[in-house]
């Protein structure tokens, strides 16, 4: 009998995952973060940068081509595919915002708040780092599925995922179990034993 085909969650997840390890240590290479700050930041993004998307497929009368646009303008996959791209960002370049354009709007800063009472890392490095891996994970997401599928989706996205971050710590459900899955693989338990 072969296998299920791998649904849309599965694909972008295991094309986070793959460079999660990798944009890590990129992270903590360019400023001051530590492991679980740099894992974090990355599984974060990964967990709720599809409620962001859905909110602004929303406010844009529901089309998919405003969240396409998105994904197009925004995703790089050239880090996806090479996460030490992330420690060539010009360092001169202005500090990128947590809010991520808007996408996160508010709860850009109220995460990395979050973040940095769970990392103890500085908010304001985890806001960079949190905007420096969203190219890389718009990019995972970018090649996940079909613009069908991606919708389908992202209508079970909900603000309410945006809403609070101790959403990602929540027994089940979609942001927290992505915030673990990639957490693991950014900062793997033998690392966690060594911090």
């Amino acid at each position: 009998m072969p296998a299920p085909a791998a649904t849309l969650v599965d694909r972008y997840l295991l094309a986070v995952e793959r460079s999660a390890g990798a944009a890590a240590k990129a992270l903590r290479t360019r400023g001051d973060l530590s492991r679980s700050g740099s894992a974090e930041a990355i599984s974060a993004a990964a967990a709720l940068l599809p409620a962001a998307l859905a909110r602004h497929r929303r406010k844009r009368e529901g089309s998919i081509d405003a969240v396409m646009d998105v994904l197009a303008k925004f995703g790089k996959p050239d880090t996806l595919a090479n996460p030490r791209l992330l420690q060539e960002v010009d360092a001169r370049a202005p500090a990128p915002s947590p809010r991520l354009g808007g996408l996160l709007g508010d709860e850009g800063p109220r995460l990395c708040a979050w973040l940095a009472s769970r990392t103890h890392d500085p908010e304001a490095v985890l806001g960079r780092a949190l905007a420096l891996v969203a190219p890389m994970v718009l990019a995972a997401l970018a090649k996940a599925g079909t613009r069908e599928e991606l919708a389908a989706w992202l209508d079970e996205r909900s603000d309410a995922e945006l809403a609070e971050p101790q959403v990602l710590v929540a027994e089940a459900g979609f942001p927290a179990d992505a915030f673990r899955r990639i957490r693991t693989r950014g900062f793997p338990w033998w690392s966690r034993m060594l911090s």
